[in-house]
């Protein structure tokens, strides 16, 4: 994971950096991005053990991971995103929302990412739960997935019997 990551944003940061040198500026947020991507790439290899060790064929463990990522990165923002509209600016919207962003960890990582780089008016749609939640939060959120999903994959393969 981490080879493929370092791999990835290394060539594409090395283009960057040829194409335009000035784009060395950017090298702490892609650090950033590179060390919390291999975090987020923890938590769902460690959510996919765990569910792996729950199919009984391999067709079964594929088609829990494609649901663990249709829930997580999909649903569940489209459920965020319903209940922020039927709230209309509510209790919700104002208090709850930022909190159930940071019980996803892919909105975790989006929303450190984009508080760490004050990025968040290019993200306009999370831009007031970024600034509503302080960062050490988020990055609290992003370092507690990759364990509490290792630590279920963990406990997932001591039931299995071979």
């Amino acid at each position: 994971l981490v080879l493929a990551v370092v791999t990835g944003y290394g060539l594409a940061g090395a283009v960057a950096f040829w194409a335009d040198p000035a784009a060395v500026a950017g090298l702490p947020a892609l650090l950033r991005l590179t060390w919390t991507s291999v975090l987020l790439g923890a938590t769902f290899l460690g959510a996919g053990y765990a569910l792996s060790s729950l199919a009984r064929r391999p067709s079964g463990a594929a088609g829990l991971a494609m649901g663990l990522w249709l829930g997580a990165v999909v649903l569940y923002d489209l459920g965020l995103l319903a209940a922020v509209v039927a709230d209309n600016g509510g209790w919700f919207t104002t208090d709850l929302f930022p909190l159930a962003l940071l019980a996803n960890p892919a909105d975790a990582f989006r929303l450190f990412n984009l508080a760490a780089s004050e990025a968040s008016a290019a993200a306009a749609g999370v831009a007031g739960a970024a600034n509503a939640i302080p960062l050490w939060q988020s990055a609290l959120s992003v370092a507690i997935w990759p364990l509490l999903a290792l630590t279920a994959a963990t406990a997932a393969f001591r039931k299995v019997t071979p």
